[in-house]
């Protein structure tokens, strides 16, 4: 059923979030945005969901509406709270404004929910919604597909430091995270036979190349090929049984061929060959050290620049003075931030897309909010969303499969159509419920 989006508020929004996410679409060194990438996106999306929240707030009366289902928001904002008086006792020396520059993607993820879960008010607002992150996603991806071939002899967008990975150098456009979801819609799209599948075919296709040959992302590009093959088994007429024979071969086979391969030796060879995976290694063990001493309430937000305050910047250094970068190690850089505490808050975050995700698959058919949940989990290893620069695949993630859990059946509070008649912006959303 074709349904047509007129929530002026929701494009105005998205447009002006995947424009500040992404840095001006690359641009941002040309428009002399000269700072530490990730912090400027996420003060630029931090200042439009704040703009959002007060005018929908003011359209409200003045209420703030917040539903019962807001619960897991809250949390998230008091363990940021609470983080940042843990950070004034676990490194005394750094300004406050240093902590807050670490805390507020957290406290923006919050905001951006609040935002998303009012403004897709009904399924066209959704579908077009999903639509725009996955157009997005091709954007990004042509825009760095095309520097990749035109490198070096033409700089489109310029960066301050362009790293190499086996000789080639890793264009990073912004927005990384957009290609993530992006690819996800795409993949529930085709797998589960929705409409537009040229487009979803053709994200899927240069996701793809820009992870693995632009951004030399590697593990990003495993977690997606995972998550594309244990979906299309999902939906296929394979027999549930013979589907759970299938995943328990492939798993003793694994198993097998690393015992009788000496799997130990080869991966240990494998991490002093590797640099990436070496410095993954130490770090897990760098944190698992830290965490003897800070197990409840973690280390909280150290800084990212030993420039500004060295002093507390070397509370996650080696003694040769590495730095063990937390966004590496997934869940071991959620302990060694939010602690104990932390783990049990992302636990909750799963469980709430697990939820939704088993809905929506029972009662439409769509597969979307499982590929989320699959990819959320296997990426917990060392993409973990609760790094800044994910953390915005925290409300994404939540409020796609919130509406999408909501709007399976048309009639279950409701016509949708009713809702969006209403001009004020109606505070029982499905974040809500």
């Amino acid at each position: 059923m074709h349904m047509t989006c007129k929530n002026t508020g929701l494009k105005l929004y998205t447009i002006l979030f995947l424009t500040c996410f992404t840095l001006f679409w690359g641009m941002y060194n040309r428009l002399g945005l000269r700072l530490f990438s990730y912090i400027a996106a996420d003060f630029a999306v931090f200042l439009v969901a704040a703009v959002f929240c007060v005018l929908i707030i003011l359209q409200n009366g003045g209420r703030l509406a917040i539903g019962r289902g807001s619960q897991l928001f809250a949390g998230l904002f008091l363990l940021t709270c609470l983080e940042v008086i843990n950070t004034k006792f676990v490194a005394p020396s750094q300004p406050f404004y240093l902590t807050l520059s670490e805390a507020f993607p957290y406290i923006s993820v919050c905001l951006e929910a609040f935002v998303l879960s009012r403004l897709i008010r009904n399924q066209a607002d959704l579908n077009w919604f999903m639509s725009a992150i996955e157009r997005a996603s091709i954007v990004i991806a042509c825009c760095s597909i095309l520097q990749f071939v035109l490198y070096p002899h033409m700089i489109i967008f310029p960066t301050d430091d362009l790293p190499l990975r086996n000789g080639l150098p890793r264009i990073y456009v912004g927005g990384g995270s957009i290609l993530s979801i992006g690819g996800l819609i795409s993949m529930g799209n085709l797998l589960t036979k929705r409409e537009r599948k040229v487009v979803s075919w053709l994200n899927i296709v240069l996701v793809f190349i820009t992870l693995a040959l632009v951004r030399q992302a590697r593990s990003a590009t495993a977690c997606l090929v995972f998550v594309l093959l244990a979906g299309a088994l999902s939906v296929s007429n394979i027999p549930k049984a013979v589907r759970w024979i299938m995943y328990m071969t492939m798993a003793a086979l694994l198993i097998i061929g690393f015992l009788f391969t000496d799997g130990e030796t080869l991966l240990a060879a494998l991490a002093d060959l590797d640099a990436g995976l070496q410095a993954r290694m130490n770090g897990i063990r760098f944190f698992a050290e830290k965490f003897k001493d800070y197990p409840l309430f973690g280390m909280g937000f150290i800084t990212t620049s030993g420039n500004l305050d060295p002093v507390s910047y070397s509370l996650l250094c080696s003694p040769s003075g590495y730095r063990f970068d937390r966004s590496d190690v997934g869940i071991f850089g959620v302990v060694n931030m939010f602690g104990i505490l932390g783990v049990f808050w992302y636990g909750a975050f799963l469980c709430r897309i697990g939820a939704n995700a088993k809905k929506i698959a029972r009662t439409s058919g769509l597969i979307h909010g499982r590929l989320i949940l699959w990819y959320l989990i296997i990426t917990s290893l060392n993409l973990i969303v609760m790094t800044m620069q994910m953390s915005m695949m925290i409300a994404l993630t939540v409020v796609l499969t919130d509406k999408l859990r909501a709007f399976s059946v048309p009639d279950l509070k409701g016509s949708n159509d009713e809702r969006s008649q209403n001009p004020v912006v109606w505070s029982e959303s499905p974040i809500g419920q």
